[in-house]
């Protein structure tokens, strides 16, 4: 697990430090937005729901993604008008709150606390559940709340045009067909730079004189994103009896920093891109703190 949170704080530092001596150029994280959009997340959804066992007897975990990200959804838009946010951040407030980081961090931290078998349940819980309300619900939260805000009709024109919705269909409509362990291989690489090169846009984006201007808001999303979401899930879960490993993969993956998809759907739908920058950076910097104290809680 600290192998994988360590490459993601040097890809952020690497960022830092490229702005910090003015090596790029400023218009360098919109462009690596645009290539995760476009090129590596559709190659990392695909290779993901391609790959994946699929179990019948385990319909529960998808239920569980989608209800804990309505609850963040819920505490998402309770916050936006405690705060009376204008529509761009109020969007920017829903994703950050409503979906966490399920596949970047979420994978590696389940298995290095869990092992193989709670990894595979994580994945059903993501792809079946999280995968497709982060791509559904985002691309509506950031048609409905963005600068360029539009109809229903605009929003299912701007979801047709969604790479990731394609590669989700394209993984789905191509699960019997044999494709070359060479090709997959080739597409799970490409995938695969998705969360280096999110960390690197992130590092190249912040500023923190920025950061301490929204601290107020920053920290309720993060005491959200971290701490509300999993204890509620917690305590509904041990409620109603789950079993160990579900009630553990639920907990953890809705304890996880806010997702970095947020940031590409910002991008796109001209939503508050500085807050969830900032946001992106102090959860998962408090995530090293919070994440181990919910390793000791859970059974």
């Amino acid at each position: 697990m600290y192998q994988a949170l360590a490459m993601l704080v040097a890809m952020l530092a690497i960022g830092i430090g490229l702005r910090r001596f003015g090596l790029v150029s400023q218009e360098l994280p919109r462009d690596l937005n645009q290539i995760v959009f476009f090129v590596t997340l559709p190659a990392l959804v695909f290779s993901a729901l391609h790959r994946s066992p699929l179990d019948p007897g385990m319909a529960v975990l998808p239920i569980a993604g989608w209800l804990t990200a309505g609850l963040g959804l819920l505490f998402g838009w309770i916050l936006a008008r405690s705060f009376a946010l204008p529509p761009a951040r109020t969007g920017s407030v829903l994703l950050l709150c409503g979906f966490a980081n399920i596949t970047f961090m979420g994978y590696p931290v389940i298995e290095g606390f869990y092992g193989a078998h709670h990894l595979t349940l994580a994945i059903l819980y993501d792809l079946f559940g999280t995968t497709p309300g982060a791509n559904l619900l985002g691309v509506w939260i950031g048609s409905a709340w963005g600068a360029s805000r539009g109809s229903g009709r605009d929003a299912l024109l701007k979801l047709a045009k969604f790479p990731p919705i394609w590669a989700l269909v394209g993984a789905f409509a191509s699960r019997a067909i044999a494709i070359p362990h060479g090709a997959m291989d080739l597409i799970g690489r490409i995938g695969g730079l998705t969360t280096p090169l999110v960390m690197l846009s992130i590092g190249l984006s912040l500023q923190l004189h920025r950061l301490r201007e929204s601290w107020p808001l920053v920290g309720a999303i993060s005491f959200v994103r971290l701490i509300a979401v999993p204890l509620v899930v917690y305590g509904v879960g041990r409620a109603i009896a789950l079993p160990t490993d579900v009630l553990r993969v639920t907990v953890l993956e809705g304890a996880m920093p806010c997702m970095f998809l947020a940031l590409i759907l910002a991008t796109q739908f001209e939503l508050d891109d500085a807050l969830i920058i900032d946001c992106l950076l102090v959860t998962i910097a408090l995530s090293l703190v919070t994440l181990p104290i919910w390793r000791v809680i859970l059974p």
